[in-house]
């Protein structure tokens, strides 16, 4: 699942509550015409199984932050289907839940029609990647 280490992101709905996704990589899809693959693995045996998932499409209508957050929302189904088919190998290392941050610190999230301002620079060769 993306991580969303600033309290900031997507709201999306997420088991059923509202939870906040890093936008990211739907908007590096739109932006650069790249697939949006969801990635999801887990246990099975002694080794890990993978499922690369089919592609998430850049919805034709809309503006960019709507397309994110729909985008988003896409990607945020995914992990939920493949969480709950898996839950012993699901570890987020944060809050995801918007019901489990103080909301006395939880930026606003951006509403649906809103642009999102994404910099992007460098030739997309290497670094920066997860960590």
């Amino acid at each position: 699942m993306p991580r969303n280490v600033t309290g900031a992101g997507i709201e999306v709905e997420f088991f059923g509550q509202k939870a906040r996704m890093m936008g990211g990589a739907a908007a590096l899809a739109i932006q650069t015409g790249a697939a949006l693959m969801p990635v999801t693995l887990w246990f099975e045996g002694t080794g890990w199984t993978v499922h690369i998932h089919p592609e998430i499409p850049v919805p034709p209508n809309g503006g960019r932050r709507d397309k994110v957050a729909v985008m988003t929302q896409q990607l945020a189904r995914i992990f939920e289907q493949d969480v709950a088919a898996h839950p012993q190998d699901w570890h987020m290392l944060q809050r995801v839940f918007a019901a489990d941050f103080d909301p006395g610190r939880l930026p606003a999230a951006a509403g649906l029609g809103e642009e999102m301002k994404i910099p992007v620079s460098g030739n997309g060769a290497g670094g920066g990647g997860p960590s």
